[in-house]
């Protein structure tokens, strides 16, 4: 067959009719809408549950040790799984696959490994980063801004790309790796030439405009919180078995959770908490408002997504056990003095 001879008809595969090269028109791209998209990558992350449930039950010492650094290596694992099928298995996942989706380019061809990576890379970024409980994220300005912009801007990014770039359906990931997500169409580097179809100028706007949004929003609201000079102070000089003290209040009640790397007996979970508590008594100022205090220790396996595997707590075992009044928790230290 000479070269200007034909392709297989695109529109119907199974036609034995030849359509001249010459003569071929570009067919737009059958961008997938935002339902199929959702429960593919709702498939996915049930994929990496399983994937990950496993992990902590071979590996349950090594992920409890390594506390909030857990996510470094479920990140790794997750751009492996969604990076090395969509280039390696016709650009599907788990997910995409049961739904008859894949990723292409705008021309309907396979990603290559490095727009696939980077796809992955900048999906599971902004996954990942969701709660992560590391200082630099709480206490550092520029800690801050680089969580709200991946994690707020990127979340309402791809939230708009889904659901309002209803020409392309394109999240952050898709705009930067210049991928689309289609309906599975044959081999799409068989029927040729496909061709995304084109967004809008606005639609390439927004979401920058979002991402410098989330950052914006992340800052403020890390200024106004009435929590971060109490867990900026807590989390100083810690003990060597402590990887971090997080605070929360809802109305009256306060909430303070000591994550540890391994259990403790009962005389060493006082010693860990006994400072720990003093601490929030002495430098807590509006802790006149409160009726409650609830402290604990935690162990923790911290996988982001959404993904974490806890043992029960241990409760600051003093007269009241881990839930007391301020004035209760103030009686139980000996004349009032510092613990440490």
């Amino acid at each position: 067959m000479s070269n200007d001879a034909a392709t297989v008809n695109p529109v119907n595969p199974q036609s034995t009719s030849e359509v001249p090269l010459s003569t071929q028109q570009s067919y737009p791209l059958p961008i997938a809408e935002f339902w199929y998209r959702i429960a593919a990558d709702v498939i996915d992350l049930i994929c990496l549950a399983v994937i990950f449930f496993f992990l902590s039950l071979f590996f349950r010492s090594f992920l409890f040790s390594i506390g909030p650094s857990g996510r470094v290596f479920s990140f790794l694992i997750a751009v492996g799984y969604f990076a090395i099928p969509t280039r390696y298995n016709n650009g599907q996942t788990v997910g995409k696959g049961f739904l008859k989706l894949t990723v292409t380019d705008a021309h309907g061809k396979t990603l290559t490994f490095k727009k696939s990576l980077l796809r992955s890379v900048i999906l599971c970024s902004i996954l990942a980063l969701n709660g992560w409980n590391l200082s630099v994220f709480f206490t550092s300005g520029l800690g801050t801004i680089l969580v709200g912009w991946i994690f707020i801007g990127g979340t309402l990014a791809l939230v708009y790309g889904y659901l309002f770039n209803r020409v392309t359906r394109q999240g952050p990931h898709d705009l930067i790796a210049g991928s689309y997500v289609i309906h599975e169409v044959y081999m799409p580097n068989t029927y040729t030439p496909y061709l995304a179809p084109q967004r809008s100028k606005p639609h390439e706007v927004i979401p920058v405009c979002l991402a410098i949004f989330g950052a914006l929003i992340a800052l403020v609201s890390n200024s106004l919180n009435p929590l971060s000079d109490l867990y900026g102070t807590l989390n100083k000089d810690l003990p060597e078995e402590v990887f971090r003290v997080e605070v929360t209040r809802l109305d009256d009640t306060l909430s303070v959770i000591v994550w540890t790397k391994d259990e403790c007996e009962s005389e060493r979970c006082n010693e860990i908490l006994s400072p720990i508590l003093w601490n929030t008594l002495q430098t807590y100022e509006d802790i006149d408002e409160l009726e409650t205090i609830e402290i604990a220790i935690i162990n923790r396996i911290d996988f982001g997504f959404g993904l974490t595997v806890d043992i029960q707590p241990l409760f600051y075992k003093e007269v009241w056990g881990g839930s007391a009044s301020p004035e209760e928790w103030l009686g139980s230290f000996r004349v009032n003095t510092n613990p440490q």
